[in-house]
């Protein structure tokens, strides 16, 4: 899996947009397109600064008030200790083990259940069941027996579980850092839970540094950089926040936002709900309410069709189509041209080595100055900063238009 960084090109035909949008931001000031036009303002490798200067984002809780510090919550130790449960051992009803960094709890519920919860956020992130056979019978236990076998017992020593691990030289049951809940024997691994995998995150729960959700082929990851980076075959989403140790938040009122660690909003989804849980599936991620209705689709739009969403870049070759056929490509020219029907209805006339939907709200295309790939300057651009999130969107009557997070259009080619 290719991951987007703070710099180079891509691969598998997709270009980095922090590494260009950090070129950009070092083109000599004055090189505006048009004369007398403002320069573009790239976004940089940390989008903060125009985030703040847009005010989009400064009442996201309350006026003035930024976010606390987002760390992680060590849970209560349990009465078996550590973060592994030995041969021999009992994980007995309402003990837990924790992962060593803290995040990642493996309980025995007094239920019967054995859940792994995400321990910062344990009533806001969904909890994995690795087994409920056993519940409803209060005082289940999990064993590690002697015998290597790992096994659920109930209260009057029904089994309710066997793992089949017996004659394997299990040694330990592991609660890992990344959340996989893994059998160890002094050979390797006897049994892998893939319990890393968790799909939907809650009002009020928060995805940290190098977490993610996976669903089947597709992931999204925060970044330890601070991106939020969707990927299936490849990137297919950015929000180009790139602040080293930034989280993204599903908060109590439906809004994603990411932040950086002094809770400072770099990026939100602009979705309003009671209830909101954050879903990924085929492909995309959305935010649901809890009628199980998408409260937004800024981030249910695959790459490849009308859209051109924020933090996405454009190579020459890149297209995009609208639902009756309009095709919006950048041609191996670098002119950027609208066909309807076979024939151009628009072009940008340039040169352009690349386009850019920048974090900011502004779409532009560069052209690198004299062969240096170090050195860019605007060729096009719509003039649209300001507004965090906006898309472009292809639509069936011919226009370009430019769209914020609230659905206001920004910019129309037809003006």
């Amino acid at each position: 899996m290719d991951r987007i960084t703070t710099s180079g090109r891509r691969a598998r035909g997709l270009v980095v947009s922090a590494g260009l949008l950090a070129v950009a931001l070092a083109a000599a000031p004055g090189t505006a397109f048009a004369a007398g036009a403002p320069d573009p303002a790239p976004a940089s490798a940390s989008t903060s600064a125009a985030v703040r200067e847009a005010g989009d984002l400064a009442r996201l809780d309350a006026p003035g008030e930024r976010r606390p510090q987002l760390t992680a919550s060590p849970v209560a130790a349990s009465a078996v200790a550590g973060s592994s449960l030995e041969r021999g051992q009992t994980l007995a009803s309402g003990d837990a083990l924790q992962s060593p960094n803290g995040r990642f709890q493996l309980s025995m519920e007094k239920d019967g259940e054995l859940l792994l919860v995400k321990a910062p956020n344990r009533l806001n992130s969904e909890p994995y069941v690795i087994t409920g056979l056993a519940f409803g019978d209060p005082g289940s236990r999990l064993v590690l027996q002697t015998d290597g076998n790992l096994v659920l017992y109930g209260v009057d020593g029904t089994v309710f579980e066997d793992f089949g691990t017996a004659g394997s030289a299990a040694q330990s049951l592991v609660v890992q850092d990344d959340g996989n809940v893994v059998l160890y024997s002094s050979s390797g691994v006897v049994l892998n839970f893939d319990t890393a995998q968790q799909e939907a995150l809650f009002a009020g729960g928060t995805l940290l540094p190098g977490e993610q959700l996976v669903s089947g082929g597709t992931t999204l990851v925060m970044q330890s950089d601070g991106n939020l980076v969707l990927y299936q075959n490849g990137a297919r989403f950015q929000t180009g926040t790139f602040v080293a140790g930034s989280a993204a938040v599903v908060q109590d009122d439906g809004n994603v936002v990411v932040y950086s660690p002094s809770g400072q909003p770099l990026y939100q989804t602009g979705s309003r709900s009671d209830f909101a849980v954050l879903v990924v599936s085929d492909g995309e991620f959305r935010v649901f309410d809890l009628a199980g209705d998408a409260v937004t689709s800024l981030f249910g739009t695959a790459w490849g069709t009308d859209v051109v969403l924020p933090g996405a870049d454009l190579l020459p070759g890149d297209r995009r189509t609208s639902a009756n056929g309009n095709l919006l490509i950048l041609q191996e020219d670098g002119n950027l041209v609208e066909y309807a029907n076979g024939r151009p209805v628009f072009q940008t006339g340039t040169a352009a080595d690349f386009g850019v939907m920048q974090p900011d709200g502004n779409f532009v295309l560069y052209q690198f100055t004299s062969g240096d790939s170090d050195q860019v300057r605007p060729v096009f651009q719509t003039f649209t900063g300001g507004n965090p999130g906006s898309r472009l969107v292809v639509q069936r009557d011919t226009n370009l238009v430019v769209y914020t997070q609230a659905g206001r259009a920004v910019y129309s080619r037809f003006r």
